[in-house]
């Protein structure tokens, strides 16, 4: 698949591989989308991301990835190095939809490249929990919101809250 190409089932991709975390994470890893403006992400949040989901294990996956003939830089663990800007990853322990070991490989492999990442894991969410946190009516499900604001206002160089937050 190139930059600016994807092959979508559409009304299905959404449900078999959630895209936004993905692509977010894509975006904030590997280079070849965004060149040098990469470099004017100061830090990115994941919320309940497939990073790391070879081998294919369903055929509308196949069909969704088709046009690419290697699949590995179909996955954001694939460009994992120290050169990315900080990420803060979130999973709900109870995710059947996406597999939150997605979230701990992905870590690792950003820290085993020097990479900077935080994980958050949530015991009693699920997917659409995780993620339905971050709306009005249901943030009194589990902080994300806030920790995720909080990570995006940190000064990666130092922790601290940033100024230009």
């Amino acid at each position: 698949m190139s930059p600016g190409s994807a092959a979508i089932l559409p009304g299905l991709a959404s449900w078999v591989i959630p895209p936004a975390p993905t692509i977010a994470a894509m975006l904030a890893l590997d280079g070849r989308w965004l060149g040098g403006e990469r470099a004017r992400i100061r830090s990115a949040v994941g919320l309940a991301g497939p990073y790391d989901f070879l081998p294919l294990s369903e055929p509308v996956h196949e069909t969704i990835f088709a046009a690419e003939p290697d699949l590995e830089r179909t996955q954001p663990i694939s460009f994992a190095d120290a050169t990315a800007p900080p990420l803060l990853l979130v999973s709900g322990r109870a995710d059947v939809i996406v597999d939150p070991g997605n979230t701990a490989r992905l870590a690792t492999r950003i820290r085993e490249h020097g990479g900077l990442v935080a994980e958050r894991y949530y015991d009693r969410l699920g997917h659409a929990a995780v993620i339905g946190a971050m709306a009005r009516p249901l943030r009194f499900i589990a902080p994300v919101l806030d920790e995720a604001t909080a990570f995006l206002a940190c000064d990666p160089a130092t922790g601290e809250a940033s100024a230009a937050a």
